[in-house]
């Protein structure tokens, strides 16, 4: 039987003790420029890990905890690890998009233009399916990165392909979770914003004009007010978009503990990792479609990471 990623994660994650607040704290969080993101991204990878390890448990108490020491560190080695992924395709998308949409702008015959309209589109066929492999490929990697401690562990292909072959089906089930969820989030999310603005608008206008405000002072007040209601808005918004990246990262780490070698042998040695369980949970839930390889008897401490692993 498959481990069911939705219903173990999201146990996981409302079981956790004051998890609404978390949330709430994590929104207020993002908004920080590259910092925000990158602690948020590195907490939620840790707790990851614990899974890959075997550790079903609640989110860690404090986000800037750093318990284990690695919170900042794990977020730089993720980070640099998704830039080094994002760069050679996101400058061919570039290069291609400017290429098409110069030569729309360019062309004087209707023929032409819809020609080139159609090819930007084709394109973008194209490319949705290849940024969600790479989507997929930069998820291996970070769980990889994040269990192995190095950013040079994420960055060997070959191991990621090995992992997404190991799996790929679970992987997939993971992304369609996160898509579906975010599907379901965006159009309720949107709506609310759509009404409050709409109503907010309206109010700003009526209150305008039957105070009898000048053009340039209703303007004003018309867009600060628009700002004060976009802000509370937008934090609505990153905060229902961090449970979806919650459970899909919780989730990674369930799968990767049925398609990494290392967590086996350990399990089969009886390895102690540093990570327990914590009171009113339980081990993780096993991966039965993987069986792990039969070992001799491994040394306690955990596997070592892959040799030429740099810090």
């Amino acid at each position: 039987m498959r481990i069911k990623y939705f219903e173990t994660t999201n146990q996981d994650f409302i079981k956790s003790p004051g998890w609404f607040k978390r949330l709430l704290v994590m929104g207020l969080i993002y908004f920080i420029p590259i910092f925000g993101p990158l602690v948020i991204q590195s907490y939620l990878y840790g707790w990851a890990r614990e899974a890959a390890l075997g550790v079903r448990n609640p989110l860690p108490p404090r986000i800037f905890g750093n318990e284990d020491g690695q919170l900042y560190r794990r977020g730089w080695r993720l980070f640099a690890m998704q830039i080094l992924y994002s760069l050679l395709p996101i400058l061919i998308m570039m290069i291609a998009s400017f290429a098409l949409m110069g030569a729309i702008f360019s062309a004087t015959e209707p023929s032409v233009i819809l020609g080139f309209a159609f090819g930007y589109f084709a394109l973008m066929l194209v490319l949705l399916p290849l940024m969600l492999g790479l989507m997929l490929v930069i998820w291996a990697a970070g769980i990889r990165t994040t269990v192995y401690g190095s950013v040079s562990a994420g960055l060997q292909l070959g191991e990621v392909f090995k992992m997404l072959k190991r799996d790929f089906g679970g992987i997939l089930r993971i992304l369609g979770m996160y898509i579906l969820i975010i599907m379901i989030v965006s159009i309720a999310v949107e709506t609310v914003i759509f009404i409050v603005m709409f109503i907010g608008g309206m109010f700003m206008v009526g209150f305008a004009a039957g105070s009898g405000m000048s053009g340039s002072a209703a303007e004003v007040l018309i867009a600060f007010g628009s700002v004060a209601l976009m802000l509370p808005l937008y934090y609505v918004m990153f905060v229902t978009m961090l449970y979806p990246l919650a459970l899909s990262t919780r989730a990674l780490g369930y799968w990767a503990r049925g398609v990494l070698p290392d967590l086996w042998q350990a399990s089969a040695g009886g390895g102690a990792w540093p990570a327990q369980p914590q009171p009113g949970y339980a081990p993780a839930p096993p991966q039965p479609e993987y069986t792990p390889p039969q070992q001799p008897p491994q040394p306690s401490d955990p596997p070592p990471p892959p040799p030429s692993e740099v810090q």
